[in-house]
């Protein structure tokens, strides 16, 4: 991740993050150093590891709460949270659509959904490298990386407001809304 900038791409986007924030699959906290506009900050994984590790860096940290929670079953109520986050998850998830709806349900009809995601890229010879090696390495580390993202948020119901793609076209940074009404994206 230091080589391939993602620290700075996470402070860039989640810096976006505001009012109630949900990270969903927070993992062991990477993200918790990028909140400074957040209220609150409530993280979740499925895992009891991750939740564990997660919890020793939330000391002295604003707001923050970290639960054990499935994403696929989030339980909060309707237009919970102004932002929610989710960076390298998609390809983790069982059903990517369900989980990004659950969102979708637990956001602020006002609010925004920020997502770091890796995913099918911009060439065919990347995506022809990923498709080979994808069972793989779905097998070995649980992660699904040639998972068309745009394709998944759009599925799901979301309106994506702006897409960044970065990394030979790998490295989704998308900013999307719970609101169907339709604008145009802007994409870089």
């Amino acid at each position: 991740e230091f080589f391939m900038g993602i620290n700075l791409v996470r402070w860039w986007h989640l810096r976006q993050a505001k009012g109630d924030v949900l990270e969903v699959g927070c993992g062991t906290g990477r993200n918790f150093d990028y909140y400074g506009s957040a209220k609150t900050v409530t993280a979740v994984d499925a895992a009891e590891s991750m939740v564990k590790e997660a919890r020793t860096k939330v000391a002295g940290k604003k707001a923050i709460t970290v639960q054990h929670m499935n994403a696929h079953t989030l339980q909060f109520p309707d237009e919970s949270f102004d932002t929610i986050v989710d960076t390298f998850g998609l390809c983790s998830y069982e059903d990517p659509i369900a989980v990004l709806q659950e969102m979708k349900r637990v956001c602020r009809p006002t609010g925004k959904i920020l997502l770091i995601e890796h995913g099918r890229g911009s060439y065919d010879w990347i995506n022809n490298v990923l498709d080979g090696g994808a069972c793989n390495h779905a097998h070995n580390w649980g992660c699904i990386w040639n998972r068309n993202i745009s394709d998944i948020v759009v599925k799901a119901g979301l309106r994506i407001v702006s897409t960044t793609r970065l990394h030979f076209g790998t490295t989704y940074v998308i900013e999307a809304s719970p609101n169907k009404q339709t604008t145009e994206i802007k994409s870089t």
